[in-house]
This record gives structure tokens, sequence and C-alpha cells, in this order.
């Protein structure tokens, strides 16, 4: 199809479809050139750039519920800036050797979250939250925040005073590091598990050793029984036990084990001092008389205030027409609160004089009796086995909660996408990556004019008097 124009020199303008291919034909080889070119430049700049800056990076990841909210696995306000605190630093220069300040390189170290230009191009396209009449404040501030779940971390290594090799072993060693806390902080709490180890029942005598056991124990299964609540696959390790078989242990633990030795060491009154002990018993009494008479003078003293209190009383009009009023009491707040101060105090002084005639009857016991050696012998015997079970019961515990929280509730909540490297290869496929956006930018620039180019050449010049014939038309 070819379409034809007179100018005013009475010259035709001919322009052809073919012909335009054609000419997009001919000048394809000067911009498939240019195209090189500009993709040479572009990826030499950055790749120079990050040569010459000396600039290490890496990208981690984070995949837990909250994250998108900016809100950690405890429901607190996440801070990415916790990857290179002085502790991470410092554990990572000393374990590498490097003869820099750890302070010197939190200062060259950034922490910047990757945002997609899709959700930029959403936040800057809402117009003031002021504009409309209406505001709907919570919906704007949810529609126009949005928090990272990728991280780019990068050292300056000449400023750090780190080679880029020095600076990649850092970054690697640090991103490391922080699963460790991460896990630490958000996983398995590694500090009761601390606590329970950490107490000596040998410091303890036998009875009291039991009390020991009992607390111990009942802190790590209300633990197991919180993991418990929050499985809802009902998670078994590899190990083969689940929350609910471990919870179960220990219930056999503190009914059998506990209860025997307790009942075995008060029936032949076993004591590693009975003097001490006896002493300490006493102790106890006086302190829970005096905690006995508080709570009486305060229930003496809460039942006299009710006594003399006048409940607020409030008129309520019938609607008809006799004029009877009818009255009902009503139990306002401070009435209320008088009456749980009561309970409070009634069930500290039934707790104290319960344990006033338990340890008292105790005293009697350690009195009138004394063990021997055989006695000591088996109570020895059976701490130890007691000891044992418990040690075991916090390395399955420690085990089954890890593996949960890793493969389960914080399966990849933590993760390194691309590992820092000072190798010139990774350094050229990160300039082609980071070129990419302005070549594809220029690309579309030379395309667009490559077009147009070849369309403005196919418009050619035919004089009329080129000895193009025209036949003419006779008149009948």
């Amino acid at each position: 199809m070819q379409e034809k124009r007179k100018d005013k020199n009475g010259t035709e303008s001919l322009l052809s479809l073919k012909m335009f291919f054609g000419k997009l034909k001919k000048y394809f080889r000067f911009w498939l050139i240019a195209t090189l070119i500009i993709a040479l430049l572009n990826v030499g700049y950055t790749f120079g750039v990050k040569v010459f800056t000396g600039n290490v990076e890496t990208v981690v990841n984070f995949s837990f519920d909250g994250i998108e909210s900016g809100i950690d696995p405890n429901g607190n306000k996440f801070d990415v800036n916790e990857m290179k605190s002085k502790e991470i630093l410092q554990e990572s220069v000393d374990e590498l050797g490097l003869k820099v300040s750890a302070d010197k390189i939190a200062n060259h170290i950034s922490i910047d979250g990757i945002v997609p230009e899709d959700v930029i191009d959403r936040i800057t396209a809402y117009n003031s939250m002021f504009a409309s009449e209406t505001v709907d404040t919570s919906r704007y501030i949810q529609d126009t925040s949005y928090y990272p779940t990728q991280y780019k971390i990068t050292i300056e290594c000449r400023e750090a005073g780190l080679s880029q090799k020095e600076s990649a072993d850092l970054l690697n060693k640090i991103t490391e590091k922080y699963y460790t806390v991460f896990y630490n902080t958000y996983g398995y709490n590694t500090s009761l598990e601390s606590a329970v180890k950490s107490i000596d029942y040998k410091e303890y005598d036998y009875i009291e050793a039991v009390d020991v056991f009992n607390a111990s124990l009942s802190s790590l299964q209300n633990y197991i029984k919180e993991l418990a609540s929050g499985d809802k696959t009902r998670f078994r390790a590899e190990n083969g036990y689940t929350f609910a078989d471990i919870s179960a242990s220990i219930d056999t633990v503190k009914s059998e084990d506990l209860d025997w030795i307790s009942s075995y060491i008060l029936l032949n009154n076993v004591t590693r001092d009975k003097k001490t002990l006896i002493e300490n018993y006493k102790f106890k009494i006086e302190e829970l008389k005096r905690s006995r008479t508080i709570a009486e003078e305060t229930i003496n003293s809460i039942n006299e205030s009710i006594e003399v209190y006048e409940k607020n009383a409030i008129l309520i009009f019938n609607n008809s027409t006799d004029g009877v009023n009818a009255e009902i009491n009503h139990s306002s707040d401070t009435y209320d609160s008088l009456i749980t101060q009561k309970l409070s105090a009634q069930t500290t002084y039934s707790s104290c004089d319960e344990n006033i005639k338990r340890y008292e009857d105790r005293i009697k016991s350690l009195e009138s009796g004394s063990s021997d050696a055989s006695d000591i012998e088996v109570v020895e015997s059976q701490f130890e086995n007691i000891a044992a079970k418990i040690d075991s019961l916090l390395n399955i515990a420690n085990e089954t909660a890890e593996e949960y929280y890793e493969k389960n509730y914080l399966d990849n909540a933590y993760s390194v996408i691309t590992p820092a490297s000072s190798s010139l290869l990774r350094t050229a496929v990160s300039s082609v990556k980071s070129a990419a956006g302005n070549i594809v930018m220029f690309e579309l620039i030379l395309t667009a004019l490559y077009f147009t180019f070849s369309a403005v050449t196919c418009f050619v010049k035919i004089p009329e008097s080129s000895g193009v014939k025209r036949k003419k038309t006779k008149k009948k």
C-alpha cells in the first residue's frame, strides 16, 4: 500500500510499508552496534565504581508473621540494625583475627531495605491525607506504609580499613552470627535451660532439693505447654518426641520420682544437717506468722469498711402513673474492690496458717527421730537418678524446641540470599544486575530513535520532470 502527496515544488512524497521495513533492515547493524556499546559502557561504569569504591554487599531475607508490618516474632518492633550490634561485630572481628575496631567498622556498614518499584508507585500515587473532607487516618497509614522483608548490607571497605576479601569474610561472619542471635532471641528459650542447669541440688538439704526440682520442672513444663498451644501441626521432632510426650514425661518424674523421695525423706527424717534445718524451719515459721498477722489485720480492716459502707442507691421511675418508685442496690466498683481484697487476704492467711502447721510438724518429727547412713545412701542415689532424668528431659526439650522453631514456627524466617564475595566474577555479575535498569532505559530511547529515523528516511522526493511518463486521457 502506498500513499502519494504533492508538495509545494510539485514533487511527491512516497511512504511505503515495504520501504519502511527495508530501512529498518538497512540501519539494523548500526542500531545493534550502538546497543552493545551502551550496554558495555553502563556495565563497565558500574563495574569500575564497585571495584574502585571497594564496597562489598550481601542480601538477607526475613520471612515470618508480622515482618510485613515491622513486627518481630515476639510482637515487638523489629530492628534490623541488631545485625550490626557491638556484640556481633566484636565477636566477628575477634574470630577472623582482624586488626580493626568494631566501633569503626559499625560506622561504615549500612543496612538498607529493598523496596520494589511497584510499592513505591503505589505509595506515591496517594494524595495527601488532608486532601479530602473525610480522612481515614488508619487506612491512609496502612496504604502508604511498607516494611521491607529483604535488606542489603553494605560495607565500605576502604573507609573501614579492610580489603575486599576481609570485608566479604566479615559480612558473611556477621550474617552467620546473627542467625544464632535471631533463633536464640525468637526461638528456643535457652535462658530457661541455663537457669535449670545452674541450680545444684547438693547445695540444699534433701527436702528443700525436692522443692527445687519441682520448681524447675514446673517452669520447663509451662514453657513446653506454651509451645504446644501454638503448634497446630502436632509437631514431632526427629528424636521422636512431641510436646505432649515431653510434658507427660515431666509429670511422671514429678508424680513418681519426686513424690516417692519426698515421702521417704519425711518418713525417715533424712537430712544433711538436722540442727540447721530445724533452725531454718523456725525462721520460716516466724516469717509466716508475721505475714499471717498482716493478713488478719487486713481482713478485719476490710470487714469494718464493708460494714460501714453504704451501697449506692438509684431510683428507677415506673412508667405507670401511680408514682411508685423502685429502689435497688447498685454494687459499686469500690465495694467490689473491697470484696476482692478481702478474698485475697483470706487466701494469704490460710496459706500462711497451713505452712506454719506443716513446718511445726516437721520440726517435731526431726526432733523425735533421726536417719541412718543407709537412708542417706538411698536418698543420694535417688537424687542422682532424678538429676540425670531432668538433664535428659532438658536435652530432649532443647532438641525438640529448636527443631520446631527452625523447621516449623520460624521456617526460613531468616536466610542469606546473596552471600558477600570479593571475586571479580561476582562483582561483574553484580554490576550487570545493577546496570540493568539504566541499560533498559537507554535501549528504549535508542530504539525509539531507530524507528523514528527509519520512518523519516522513507519519505522519498520524486520530481515530475524525472522522466516518469504519465498517460493522458484523451477527450472523446
